[in-house]
């Protein structure tokens, strides 16, 4: 079932367990101009949670379901393929499904 959470704009959490890593997607709504919290290296995109963004205020409104600083994001919104891709859909999109990965 989805959640709404209106101060973040995300909607849903689910988690798979899967050994030493774990995955675990969120959908987040940009709103405010606020930035999403997420840098590329090379060829990843890289979790970086703060007050001032997306990825801190839902961490605020989900404490038990955080996303930690250096989760590393490996989808969004269905591409995978290489880290540019991704994060043209980060910036294109206003609705965002981010799948992570905590290793």
């Amino acid at each position: 079932p989805a959640r709404s959470c209106p101060p973040c704009g995300a909607m849903r959490l689910a988690s798979e367990d899967s050994g030493a890593e774990r995955e675990f997607q969120i959908t987040l709504r940009k709103f405010d101009g606020l930035k999403v919290g997420i840098r590329r290296t090379r060829d990843r995109l890289i979790a970086e949670p703060t007050d001032e963004n997306l990825l801190g205020r839902w961490n605020a409104a989900h404490p038990s379901k955080e996303v930690r600083e250096k989760d590393r994001v490996v989808d969004v919104n269905g591409i995978w393929e290489s880290a540019e891709l991704m994060m043209s859909e980060l910036r294109a999109s206003q609705v965002l499904q981010l799948k992570l990965r905590r290793e």
